[in-house]
């Protein structure tokens, strides 16, 4: 908890403190709780807009001492007001700094070293909050930083109860389990806003929750939640994965929510520093993901093949067919253009993620290619790395059956050729026939296989993952087989027999 680190840390004199939070009036409540016993210090807190103001009765009256002899304008200056803090606040004093990730300039920077050594000595401490800290090399080393976790479900409860009585309302036991199962993830006050919006007269408007909560994660930088409400029964094919997958949900350790990483390795190109991202930006995403997979224990799979194969879809039909959240985590979108942007993002995001799904997660990194991804992140994926192959003749048979009835083609002709073509080709195929009202022959005219359009990439790729990975269709390794087998259905196969 923050308050048992603050204390601890004012115990043993720690001057400076930083607590990365994106709700600091809440944290500003947490530090004053963390100090209410008989020998609490005066606390003050300070911006740029209002300058010092008293947090508590002791510190009222440090403030009015302190400023006796100054406008109160000049403090919102954070150097005058440092200055101040360090002439006049007595021993023991606590400063809350908002804000205080801008200041990075020389100025600033100085004031808060030079407060290093006489806060310590004399019992004060400085508290920064700010959405995240980027801090030079002077101060690397000075500065406690103490995470502020998002509200656990007994808090979230609480909040809920709140806005339930501010509104004269009183709440049923099922309304209190959707409002606190719908803020998972949200900053205190961002679950008091969510509940109160989708408050109405008769109650909690569940829809409108879910629809808020959505909306809420969303628009975290690098989080999307998926609600497509596809199954495995949308997918043709891939038994052996589908197979794997429904014992991983039914067996111990249930996963709490899917989380999907997209191509990561485009995502993460140059991570390794030797070509492509020299700027450290993927080098640093990559470093949180590993830390925070080790520290949550979380583990997961590799999905290897050609595109539109399969792999993006049963990862969200995974989510579906579990009953549990599936979110996206898009780390492209965490890269951002400011210094230490992207290292905020990212940890905002996997935070987000640990309060939503907690340790069982059920991670899944799909990727057309595996030699640009590092070892030790292949590690943390420890359920092993799948090959999607192109479908063979009875897997595209079940298929095109789904694709037929999902677009209503029963009069549209007999299926065409299919030989080397992806379950998403099948499936453009039946769309191309549906929005052109053609048979699906003519249809299969505008269609380009990519084991055509890049065959030996796509060949290549499917040689390499021979004896290497799992196969999803079928149980054991993966067996390379050139494309005019996999088009041969298995009732026609002919044993091979050698009389020689």
């Amino acid at each position: 908890m923050v308050e048992n680190e603050l204390r601890l840390a004012k115990s043993r004199g720690v001057p400076l403190v930083a607590i990365p939070t994106s709700d600091p009036f809440y944290v500003d409540q947490l530090v004053i709780g963390a100090f209410t016993n008989g020998s609490a210090p005066a606390i003050i807190g300070h911006d740029v807009v209002r300058g010092f103001r008293s947090m508590n009765a002791k510190g009222k009256a440090v403030l009015a001492k302190a400023l006796e002899e100054l406008d109160p304008s000049v403090t919102t200056n954070f150097v005058a007001a440092m200055e101040v803090a360090i002439g006049k606040f007595p021993e023991n004093t606590v400063l809350i700094a908002h804000g205080a990730h801008r200041y990075t300039e020389a100025g600033p920077i100085q004031a808060i070293e030079n407060a290093r050594d006489l806060f310590a000595s004399s019992g004060r401490m400085l508290v920064m909050l700010g959405p995240s800290f980027q801090f030079p090399p002077e101060l690397q080393a000075d500065v406690l930083i103490i995470d502020d976790p998002l509200p656990d479900d007994t808090q979230r409860k609480t909040i809920t109860e709140k806005v339930y009585t501010d509104a004269e309302l009183k709440p049923d036991a099922n309304a209190l389990n959707e409002a606190v199962r719908y803020t998972k993830g949200l900053s205190p006050f961002a679950v008091e806003q969510t509940v109160a919006l989708s408050l109405q007269k008769s109650g909690l408007d569940t829809e409108i929750i879910r629809k808020r909560w959505k909306q809420t994660i969303n628009a975290t930088p690098g989080l999307l939640i998926d609600e497509s409400g596809s199954t495995f029964d949308d997918i043709g094919g891939l038994a052996n994965f589908k197979e794997f997958c429904m014992r991983i949900v039914k067996g111990e350790a249930k996963p709490s929510a899917v989380v999907r990483i997209e191509e990561i390795e485009k995502a993460l190109a140059g991570s390794s520093g030797a070509v492509g991202d020299t700027s450290g930006v993927s080098q640093g995403i990559l470093g949180a993901l590993l830390t925070f997979m080790q520290e949550q224990s979380a583990t997961g799979i590799v999905a290897l093949g050609p595109p539109g194969s399969g792999k993006s879809l049963s990862s969200v039909a995974l989510g579906g067919a579990a009953g549990i959240p599936t979110i996206t985590f898009d780390l492209g979108s965490l890269k951002g253009s400011l210094v230490g942007q992207t290292e905020q993002r990212t940890r905002q995001a996997l935070r987000i993620i640990q309060e939503m799904a907690g340790k069982n997660t059920f991670w899944i990194a799909s990727c057309n290619s595996i030699a640009a991804l590092p070892p030790e992140l292949r590690r943390r994926f420890a359920l092993g790395t799948w090959f999607f192959d192109l479908p063979d003749a009875d897997e595209r048979t079940v298929i095109w059956k789904m694709y037929i009835s999902k677009f209503k083609l029963s009069n549209t002709g007999a299926v065409p050729p299919s030989e080397g073509w992806t379950g998403a080709e099948i499936k453009t195929c039946c769309e191309v026939a549906w929005r052109l009202k053609v048979p699906l022959a003519e249809a299969a005219q505008y269609i380009v296989p990519i084991s055509k359009s890049a065959s030996e990439l796509i060949e290549g790729l499917r040689k390499y993952a021979n004896n290497r990975y799992l196969s999803a269709s079928y149980s054991g390794v993966y067996q390379y087989r050139e494309l005019k087998e996999i088009g041969v259905p298995a009732t026609d196969k002919k044993r091979r027999v050698d009389l020689s």
